[in-house]
C-alpha cells in the first residue's frame, strides 16, 4: 500500500512494516514500477534452478515430511451448504475437436446458469474423480499433487436453485459452501472487474491460491507450480463450458483486492491468482 506522508514522502506498507522514501513523488513511483519489473524477472532467474539459492532438494519419498503427503482442503463446516449433482460420464465426447472450439465468449447472458451445468464445468475443471489411500486424482494436474488452489463461484444471476451470491467450492463433497447469499447489482460487478461486459455475465469462477501448500514442499519454485496449475483449471474451464453450450473468458481484469475482500481471505496467506466469467 502506498500513501502520500508529506511533501516529497512516500510511505510504503510492506508486510505490516512502514518505509518512507524521499523525493518527487512521480519518480518515486516510476521507480517502483520498474522495480516491480525487475522483481519479476529475478525472481524468474533465481527460481530455475531448484537445488540452488535456498530452494529445496528433493530426498527420496521414504524420507518425506508427513506434511509434503498430506493434502489440504478449505473447510466451512458452520455455513449452509449445497450439494451439487452428479456430473454427466465424460464418454462420448471428443477431445481434439473440443480443444478445436475453444473460443473466449463474452456474450451477454440470457439467464441465470443452471446447477447442473455447474456442476459439470467445476467437475470437469478441478473436481475430484477419484480417491484411495489419501492419493486424489482430479481434473487438473498440480505440482507434486499439492493441490494449492481453491475455487469460489460468484453467482451474478441466481435463480431458486442456486441464488446469487458468493460459493466455495469443496471438491470432496461435490457442493457448494454458501458463504454469502446477495445480489450483484451492475455497480456491485463494476467494484470487482474492470471490464464492462462482465456486468452481463452469469457467473465467475475465482481461483485462489493458499501458498504454503506448495511452499512446504517446493521453496520458492512452488509459485511456479501454484500459476502452473491455475492454467490447467483453466483450459478445463474453457472446454467444460463449452462442452455444457456455455461462453468462457478467462481474464486479468479482476480487482483483486475488492474481491479477496468479498471472499474474506486475506490476500497474502491465500490470493486471487486466476479468474474467469461465464454466460
Amino acid at each position: 500500500m502506498v500513501t502520500r506522508q508529506q511533501p516529497n514522502t512516500i510511505l510504503i506498507r510492506i508486510h505490516s512494516r512502514d518505509v518512507a522514501l524521499l523525493g518527487a513523488p512521480f519518480a518515486i513511483l516510476r521507480a517502483m514500477k520498474d522495480l516491480r519489473r525487475e522483481l519479476s524477472s529475478l525472481y524468474h532467474e533465481s527460481s530455475k534452478d531448484p537445488t540452488e539459492r535456498g530452494l529445496r532438494p528433493m530426498p527420496p519419498r521414504e524420507h518425506w515430511p508427513k506434511e509434503w503427503t498430506t493434502l489440504y482442503f478449505k473447510t466451512y463446516p458452520r455455513l449452509p451448504r449445497i450439494v451439487l449433482p452428479e456430473a454427466p460420464a465424460h464418454g462420448g465426447i471428443d477431445v481434439l475437436a473440443a480443444i478445436g472450439k475453444r473460443a473466449s465468449g463474452r456474450l451477454a447472458a440470457t439467464g441465470p446458469v443452471s446447477i447442473e451445468k455447474l456442476s459439470t464445468i467445476l467437475t470437469y475443471s478441478c473436481g475430484i474423480f477419484k480417491s484411495e489411500n489419501g492419493h486424489v486424482h482430479r481434473a487438473q494436474p498440480s505440482g507434486g499433487g499439492r493441490y494449492p488452489l481453491e475455487t469460489y463461484a460468484l453467482v451474478m444471476r441466481g435463480s431458486a436453485e442456486l441464488p446469487s451470491g458468493v460459493y466455495h467450492y469443496d471438491p470432496r463433497g461435490h457442493a457448494l459452501d454458501v458463504l454469502e447469499e446477495r445480489p450483484f447489482r451492475r455497480e456491485d460487478i463494476a467494484e470487482l472487474f474492470t471490464y464492462e461486459w462482465v456486468r452481463d455475465m452469469s457467473l465467475a469462477i475465482i481461483v485462489t491460491a493458499v501458498f504454503a501448500r506448495s511452499y512446504m514442499k517446493y521453496g520458492e519454485r512452488g509459485y511456479r507450480h501454484i500459476h502452473h496449475e491455475a492454467g490447467h483449471i483453466g483450459q478445463n474451464l474453457y472446454l467444460a463450458s463449452g462442452a455444457v453450450g456455455m461462453h468462457c473468458c478467462t481474464m486479468s481484469g479482476t480487482i483483486d483486492e475488492a474481491i479477496e475482500k468479498l471472499l474474506d481471505i486475506d490476500g497474502v496467506e491465500e490470493s486471487l491468482v486466476y479468474g474467469a466469467v461465464l454466460s
